[in-house]
């Protein structure tokens, strides 16, 4: 079977390139043929016998040199890097059809990728996308209705949407995520059901996968890693793992991260900072000079370290909070994005770690948070903590993302879902501005 991997091309960050290389792993082991496409920067992190075609590389942000804090949907990210304009849009749907067309693929499996359901519909390609709740359309409907001077830029991204939709002769969206939750023939997630609750209630028809991590490079347990570990546990001291993501908000500036180094450094803990591949932000950027305690690394393998830290602190990002939630990791988090805080919020409900918030990224206030919640960790695990780590186990066993692509490819359906079988049966579900949703 042949099967094309679609990844965004409006956002180039680790978990992107984490899930989909994780995807093509799982696949390839069962003798399909694969195509990736993807940012030009992915191509050496995918399988080895995968062919690689580069999609259209994504544009500046509008800021590139000034990180900016607050909570931002996908669509405000679409915005600030121009992923909304007429001719981009079209340039990276006929990149799309051009591959399909030529790879000839049974089915397609996207991360994120807006414009690969238009791309699908055209060419008559049954199409899985990997969702999460926050990308849902209901998911910000209360900030929507809350935060009217939102609606300016909102209706300038959907017409945007709209008029390529009419051009390629495809109905109308809504909200951007409809693309993806309106127009799939098949929904997974890496995720736990138990762990993000709200997406199973709102979106029956969502097949929860489990965790996608590669075996190679990210399950990698390198020599220096292990003997940081081994040291931590001779010294009595936390082994802390900090990954500040790519995108260029929030968490990831150098500011929050001198604030970190300094106060993390004073901790007597043993730190690894994950620069990140794909972070630009720390690009040609030197931090003071590594202590025996303190070591930089720009990659390293997310899935081993969360395994062995003892606490982790990151932006909340999906790939890290299925890892932190898989190993039952201590975590302290600076959320950027509502996805992000909604992320951050299922790990606290489990009972593992805090929220952090700007205010708390100042010196000496890093260090008492990330005491206390070393404190609170010393009082045992919760029995939500216990639920999610096996299900997680569970759906790694039963290769349940594999089954189901194969089950889509062989069945050739591509009828697109209705754009009103988005269910909004989710009125039972309370949102709050800090990303949360509690039933």
């Amino acid at each position: 079977m042949n099967i094309l991997l679609v990844v965004s091309n409006w956002s180039e960050t680790m978990g992107h390139a984490v899930r989909c290389t994780a995807a093509a792993g799982k696949l390839k082991e069962r003798g399909h043929e694969l195509a990736f496409l993807g940012p030009a920067s992915y191509q050496n992190w995918i399988p080895e016998g995968v062919q690689f075609f580069a999609s259209v590389p994504k544009r500046d942000y509008l800021a590139e040199d000034s990180p900016f804090f607050g909570f931002h949907t996908y669509e405000d990210v679409l915005y600030a890097n121009g992923h909304l304009s007429d001719d981009h849009l079209v340039e990276t749907v006929e990149r799309e059809r051009e591959v399909i067309r030529t790879f000839k693929p049974d089915c397609i499996v996207s991360d994120l990728q807006f414009t690969i359901s238009i791309a699908a519909q055209a060419e008559e390609i049954p199409l899985a996308s990997m969702v999460y709740w926050p990308m849902h359309p209901d998911f910000h409907r209360h900030v929507e209705q809350e935060l009217p001077q939102r609606n300016i830029v909102l209706k300038r991204i959907r017409q945007g949407w709209n008029r390529v939709l009419k051009r390629y002769g495809q109905p109308a969206i809504n909200h951007t995520s409809e693309l993806i939750y309106g127009r799939s023939q098949l929904l997974i997630s890496p995720t736990s059901g138990i762990l993000e609750q709200e997406l199973p209630a709102a979106q029956p028809d969502v097949h929860m996968v489990g965790q996608l991590v590669p075996k190679a490079r990210f399950q990698d347990r390198p020599s220096w890693l292990l003997q940081w570990k081994e040291q931590s546990l001779i010294e009595n001291v936390p082994l802390v793992f900090i990954y500040l993501s790519s995108l260029p908000i929030g968490i990831n500036s150098r500011e929050a991260f001198q604030v970190l180094y300094e106060d993390l450094r004073r901790s007597g803990s043993r730190v690894i900072f994950g620069l990140g591949p794909f972070n630009e932000q720390m690009q040609g950027f030197q931090p003071e000079v590594a202590t025996d305690r303190i070591r930089f690394e720009r990659f390293v393998p997310g899935d081993t370290a969360m395994e062995l830290s003892d606490l982790a602190i990151f932006p909340g990002t999906h790939s890290m909070m299925v890892a932190a939630a898989k190993y039952e990791v201590t975590s302290l988090s600076f959320p950027d994005l509502f996805e992000r805080a909604y992320n951050s919020h299922c790990l606290e409900r489990a009972g593992l770690g805090r929220i952090g918030t700007e205010q708390d990224l100042r010196p000496g206030a890093v260090l008492e948070l990330v005491q206390t919640v070393l404190d609170e960790r010393k009082a045992g695990l919760s029995e939500r903590s216990r639920s999610i780590r096996n299900e997680l186990t569970a759906y790694e066993q039963q290769e349940r993302f594999v089954h189901l692509v194969e089950k889509l490819g062989s069945e050739k359906r591509v009828e697109p879902n209705e754009q009103s079988g988005i269910p909004h049966n989710n009125a039972h579900i309370k949102s709050n501005h800090d990303g949360k949703s509690v039933l």
